[in-house]
Protein backbone atom coordinates (compact mmCIF):
# COMPACT_ATOMS: atom_id res chain seq x y z
CA UNK A 1 0.00 0.00 0.00
CA UNK A 2 1.28 3.44 -0.97
CA UNK A 3 1.09 6.55 1.21
CA UNK A 4 0.13 9.87 -0.37
CA UNK A 5 0.52 13.27 1.30
CA UNK A 6 -2.44 15.56 0.51
CA UNK A 7 -2.50 19.00 2.12
CA UNK A 8 -0.05 17.82 4.77
CA UNK A 9 -2.22 14.79 5.62
CA UNK A 10 -1.16 11.19 5.03
CA UNK A 11 -3.46 8.81 3.14
CA UNK A 12 -2.68 5.12 2.67
CA UNK A 13 -4.82 3.90 -0.23
CA UNK A 14 -5.10 0.13 -0.60
CA UNK A 15 -5.97 -0.18 -4.28
CA UNK A 16 -4.51 -1.71 -7.42
CA UNK A 17 -2.69 0.89 -9.51
CA UNK A 18 -5.01 0.44 -12.47
CA UNK A 19 -7.89 1.84 -10.38
CA UNK A 20 -6.18 5.01 -9.14
CA UNK A 21 -5.96 8.33 -10.96
CA UNK A 22 -2.34 8.71 -12.20
CA UNK A 23 -2.10 12.24 -10.75
CA UNK A 24 -1.71 10.65 -7.32
CA UNK A 25 1.77 9.44 -8.27
CA UNK A 26 3.08 12.98 -7.77
CA UNK A 27 1.89 12.93 -4.15
CA UNK A 28 3.62 9.73 -2.98
CA UNK A 29 5.27 10.32 0.39
CA UNK A 30 6.65 8.36 3.36
CA UNK A 31 5.06 10.84 5.78
CA UNK A 32 2.55 8.94 7.97
CA UNK A 33 1.59 11.33 10.79
CA UNK A 34 -2.18 11.18 11.36
CA UNK A 35 -2.49 8.40 8.80
CA UNK A 36 -5.84 7.85 7.06
CA UNK A 37 -6.43 4.36 5.66
CA UNK A 38 -8.66 3.86 2.61
CA UNK A 39 -9.39 0.26 1.62
CA UNK A 40 -10.97 -0.64 -1.72
CA UNK A 41 -13.02 -3.84 -1.45
CA UNK A 42 -14.91 -5.69 -4.17
CA UNK A 43 -18.13 -6.86 -2.51
CA UNK A 44 -21.68 -6.73 -3.92
CA UNK A 45 -23.53 -7.07 -0.60
CA UNK A 46 -21.40 -5.96 2.36
CA UNK A 47 -22.94 -6.90 5.71
CA UNK A 48 -23.08 -3.64 7.66
CA UNK A 49 -25.94 -2.30 9.74
CA UNK A 50 -26.85 1.38 9.81
CA UNK A 51 -28.59 3.04 12.77
CA UNK A 52 -29.97 6.45 11.89
CA UNK A 53 -30.64 8.08 8.53
CA UNK A 54 -28.82 11.40 8.19
CA UNK A 55 -29.34 12.44 4.55
CA UNK A 56 -31.31 10.70 1.80
CA UNK A 57 -31.31 11.13 -1.99
CA UNK A 58 -32.17 9.01 -5.05
CA UNK A 59 -28.49 8.16 -5.62
CA UNK A 60 -27.14 7.67 -2.09
CA UNK A 61 -28.07 7.76 1.58
CA UNK A 62 -25.95 8.71 4.59
CA UNK A 63 -26.45 6.87 7.87
CA UNK A 64 -25.02 7.12 11.33
CA UNK A 65 -23.52 3.68 11.88
CA UNK A 66 -22.41 1.81 14.98
CA UNK A 67 -18.81 2.95 14.53
CA UNK A 68 -19.17 5.95 12.24
CA UNK A 69 -20.69 6.92 8.89
CA UNK A 70 -22.26 4.53 6.38
CA UNK A 71 -23.11 5.61 2.82
CA UNK A 72 -25.25 3.37 0.64
CA UNK A 73 -25.35 3.88 -3.12
CA UNK A 74 -28.72 3.08 -4.70
CA UNK A 75 -28.38 3.80 -8.39
CA UNK A 76 -28.13 0.62 -10.45
CA UNK A 77 -25.51 2.15 -12.75
CA UNK A 78 -23.18 3.10 -9.89
CA UNK A 79 -19.94 1.20 -9.48
CA UNK A 80 -20.17 1.50 -5.67
CA UNK A 81 -22.40 -0.36 -3.24
CA UNK A 82 -21.29 1.24 0.02
CA UNK A 83 -18.76 3.45 1.79
CA UNK A 84 -17.95 3.32 5.52
CA UNK A 85 -15.85 5.55 7.76
CA UNK A 86 -15.07 5.53 11.46
CA UNK A 87 -15.92 8.48 13.70
CA UNK A 88 -12.80 10.50 12.83
CA UNK A 89 -12.56 9.35 9.20
CA UNK A 90 -9.23 7.64 9.89
CA UNK A 91 -10.33 4.25 8.50
CA UNK A 92 -12.54 4.15 5.42
CA UNK A 93 -13.73 1.42 3.08
CA UNK A 94 -15.13 1.74 -0.42
CA UNK A 95 -17.12 -1.29 -1.62
CA UNK A 96 -17.18 -1.81 -5.40
CA UNK A 97 -19.38 -4.14 -7.41
CA UNK A 98 -17.44 -7.26 -8.30
CA UNK A 99 -18.14 -7.03 -12.04
CA UNK A 100 -15.80 -4.04 -12.23
CA UNK A 101 -12.81 -6.08 -11.05
CA UNK A 102 -11.54 -6.41 -14.59
CA UNK A 103 -8.40 -4.43 -15.55
CA UNK A 104 -8.73 -5.66 -19.16
CA UNK A 105 -12.05 -3.86 -19.73
CA UNK A 106 -11.14 -0.31 -20.75
CA UNK A 107 -14.62 1.15 -20.16
CA UNK A 108 -14.86 -0.39 -16.70
CA UNK A 109 -11.40 0.87 -15.78
CA UNK A 110 -12.13 4.46 -16.82
CA UNK A 111 -15.50 4.45 -15.07
CA UNK A 112 -13.97 2.99 -11.92
CA UNK A 113 -11.11 5.52 -11.89
CA UNK A 114 -13.47 8.47 -12.26
CA UNK A 115 -15.88 7.25 -9.60
CA UNK A 116 -13.13 6.38 -7.12
CA UNK A 117 -11.54 9.78 -7.64
CA UNK A 118 -14.85 11.42 -6.67
CA UNK A 119 -15.27 9.27 -3.55
CA UNK A 120 -11.67 9.71 -2.39
CA UNK A 121 -12.24 13.45 -2.81
CA UNK A 122 -15.31 13.17 -0.56
CA UNK A 123 -13.26 11.34 2.07
CA UNK A 124 -10.58 14.02 1.75
CA UNK A 125 -13.20 16.75 2.32
CA UNK A 126 -14.23 15.10 5.60
CA UNK A 127 -10.64 14.51 6.76
CA UNK A 128 -9.73 18.10 5.90
CA UNK A 129 -12.67 19.39 7.97
CA UNK A 130 -11.30 17.41 10.94
CA UNK A 131 -7.93 19.10 10.46
CA UNK A 132 -8.68 22.83 10.25
CA UNK A 133 -9.08 22.85 6.49
CA UNK A 134 -11.43 23.85 3.69
CA UNK A 135 -11.65 22.14 0.30
CA UNK A 136 -12.32 25.11 -1.97
CA UNK A 137 -13.53 25.19 -5.58
CA UNK A 138 -10.79 27.51 -6.76
CA UNK A 139 -7.63 28.16 -8.73
CA UNK A 140 -4.61 28.64 -6.46
CA UNK A 141 -1.51 30.62 -7.50
CA UNK A 142 1.97 30.95 -6.05
CA UNK A 143 2.84 34.63 -6.53
CA UNK A 144 6.19 35.72 -5.08
CA UNK A 145 5.96 33.00 -2.44
CA UNK A 146 2.41 33.98 -1.49
CA UNK A 147 -0.72 31.95 -2.14
CA UNK A 148 -3.64 33.66 -3.87
CA UNK A 149 -6.87 31.71 -4.23
CA UNK A 150 -9.45 32.68 -6.86
CA UNK A 151 -12.78 31.12 -5.90
CA UNK A 152 -15.86 30.89 -8.10
CA UNK A 153 -18.27 28.35 -9.59
CA UNK A 154 -17.38 26.63 -12.87
CA UNK A 155 -17.63 28.85 -15.93
CA UNK A 156 -17.04 32.19 -14.21
CA UNK A 157 -13.46 32.51 -15.45
CA UNK A 158 -11.08 31.27 -12.75
CA UNK A 159 -8.74 29.64 -15.27
CA UNK A 160 -8.82 32.63 -17.62
CA UNK A 161 -7.90 34.95 -14.77
CA UNK A 162 -5.14 32.64 -13.57
CA UNK A 163 -3.59 32.47 -17.02
CA UNK A 164 -3.59 36.28 -17.20
CA UNK A 165 -1.45 36.23 -14.08
CA UNK A 166 0.77 33.55 -15.56
CA UNK A 167 1.21 35.47 -18.82
CA UNK A 168 2.08 38.79 -17.17
CA UNK A 169 3.75 37.88 -13.88
CA UNK A 170 6.03 35.22 -12.48
CA UNK A 171 3.44 32.86 -11.00
CA UNK A 172 2.93 29.12 -10.87
CA UNK A 173 -0.45 27.42 -10.66
CA UNK A 174 -0.76 25.19 -7.60
CA UNK A 175 -4.10 23.83 -8.80
CA UNK A 176 -6.36 24.71 -11.69
CA UNK A 177 -9.69 23.64 -10.19
CA UNK A 178 -9.69 22.93 -6.42
CA UNK A 179 -7.35 23.68 -3.55
CA UNK A 180 -6.99 22.97 0.15
CA UNK A 181 -6.72 25.85 2.61
CA UNK A 182 -5.51 24.81 6.08
CA UNK A 183 -4.51 26.50 9.30
CA UNK A 184 -1.43 24.75 10.68
CA UNK A 185 0.14 25.98 13.93
CA UNK A 186 -1.84 29.19 13.56
CA UNK A 187 -0.66 29.90 10.00
CA UNK A 188 -2.89 29.73 6.88
CA UNK A 189 -1.52 27.68 3.97
CA UNK A 190 -2.82 26.71 0.55
CA UNK A 191 -2.01 23.35 -1.08
CA UNK A 192 -2.19 21.96 -4.59
CA UNK A 193 -4.09 18.67 -4.97
CA UNK A 194 -4.25 15.79 -7.47
CA UNK A 195 -7.76 16.88 -8.48
CA UNK A 196 -7.51 19.58 -11.13
CA UNK A 197 -10.59 19.22 -13.35
CA UNK A 198 -9.90 19.56 -17.06
CA UNK A 199 -7.09 22.07 -16.52
CA UNK A 200 -4.45 19.36 -15.85
CA UNK A 201 -2.60 22.01 -13.85
CA UNK A 202 -1.54 21.01 -10.36
CA UNK A 203 1.53 20.87 -8.12
CA UNK A 204 2.45 18.94 -5.01
CA UNK A 205 3.36 22.14 -3.22
CA UNK A 206 2.13 24.65 -0.66
CA UNK A 207 2.69 28.31 0.21
CA UNK A 208 1.44 30.70 2.89
CA UNK A 209 -2.06 31.88 2.00
CA UNK A 210 -2.09 35.65 1.41
CA UNK A 211 -5.54 36.34 -0.04
CA UNK A 212 -8.78 34.77 -1.21
CA UNK A 213 -10.46 36.52 -4.16
CA UNK A 214 -14.07 35.69 -5.03
CA UNK A 215 -14.61 36.21 -8.76
CA UNK A 216 -17.70 37.48 -10.55
CA UNK A 217 -18.04 38.49 -14.19
CA UNK A 218 -18.77 42.16 -14.94
CA UNK A 219 -18.46 44.79 -17.68
CA UNK A 220 -16.23 46.97 -15.50
CA UNK A 221 -13.44 46.07 -13.09
CA UNK A 222 -14.23 46.59 -9.42
CA UNK A 223 -12.74 45.20 -6.22
CA UNK A 224 -13.70 45.53 -2.57
CA UNK A 225 -12.32 44.01 0.63
CA UNK A 226 -15.03 41.96 2.31
CA UNK A 227 -16.29 42.36 5.82
CA UNK A 228 -15.73 39.32 8.02
CA UNK A 229 -19.34 38.07 7.92
CA UNK A 230 -19.52 38.06 4.12
CA UNK A 231 -16.03 36.56 3.83
CA UNK A 232 -17.09 33.64 6.05
CA UNK A 233 -20.30 33.12 4.06
CA UNK A 234 -18.46 33.10 0.74
CA UNK A 235 -15.72 30.79 2.02
CA UNK A 236 -18.32 28.26 3.09
CA UNK A 237 -20.46 28.52 -0.04
CA UNK A 238 -17.37 28.13 -2.22
CA UNK A 239 -16.20 24.96 -0.46
CA UNK A 240 -17.05 21.28 -0.76
CA UNK A 241 -19.03 20.49 2.37
CA UNK A 242 -19.44 17.40 4.57
CA UNK A 243 -23.15 18.22 4.80
CA UNK A 244 -24.06 14.83 6.26
CA UNK A 245 -22.24 15.54 9.55
CA UNK A 246 -23.35 18.24 11.98
CA UNK A 247 -20.01 18.08 13.77
CA UNK A 248 -17.94 18.40 10.59
CA UNK A 249 -20.08 21.31 9.41
CA UNK A 250 -19.35 23.03 12.72
CA UNK A 251 -15.65 22.47 12.03
CA UNK A 252 -16.03 24.01 8.56
CA UNK A 253 -17.68 27.10 10.04
CA UNK A 254 -14.92 27.43 12.64
CA UNK A 255 -12.16 27.11 10.01
CA UNK A 256 -13.85 29.66 7.73
CA UNK A 257 -14.14 32.00 10.71
CA UNK A 258 -10.43 31.63 11.53
CA UNK A 259 -9.35 32.03 7.90
CA UNK A 260 -11.35 35.25 7.53
CA UNK A 261 -9.39 36.66 10.49
CA UNK A 262 -5.99 35.65 9.11
CA UNK A 263 -6.40 36.16 5.34
CA UNK A 264 -7.57 39.15 3.32
CA UNK A 265 -10.74 38.32 1.38
CA UNK A 266 -11.88 40.33 -1.65
CA UNK A 267 -14.78 40.41 -4.08
CA UNK A 268 -13.55 41.03 -7.63
CA UNK A 269 -16.11 41.87 -10.32
CA UNK A 270 -14.09 42.04 -13.49
CA UNK A 271 -13.40 41.67 -17.16
CA UNK A 272 -10.77 39.12 -18.21
CA UNK A 273 -7.97 41.66 -18.67
CA UNK A 274 -4.65 42.76 -17.21
CA UNK A 275 -6.21 45.74 -15.43
CA UNK A 276 -8.15 43.32 -13.19
CA UNK A 277 -4.90 41.52 -12.32
CA UNK A 278 -3.13 44.75 -11.41
CA UNK A 279 -6.11 45.84 -9.34
CA UNK A 280 -5.78 42.70 -7.20
CA UNK A 281 -2.02 43.17 -6.80
CA UNK A 282 -2.46 46.74 -5.58
CA UNK A 283 -5.00 45.62 -2.98
CA UNK A 284 -2.83 42.75 -1.75
CA UNK A 285 0.23 45.00 -1.40
CA UNK A 286 -1.66 47.61 0.68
Amino acid sequence: MTVYCLAGLAFRINVDNWLLDPNFIDFVNKFEAGLVNIDIVFDDIPAINEIRLLVDSPRQSYFEGIQGTVVKFHHEDDILTMMTADLKWRNCKLYLKTKYKDPTNYNYVQFAKDRLKTLIMEIFTAVLAWNNGLHVHSVALNWQGNGIVFAAPSGVGKSTHAHLWKANYDVSILDGDVSACRIIEGKPLVFGLPWCGTSEEYMNSSVPLKAVVFLEQADENYIIKLEKSEAVMRLISGSFLPFWSEYLMEQVFETANQLSDKVACFLLRCRPDREAVEMVIRCIKN
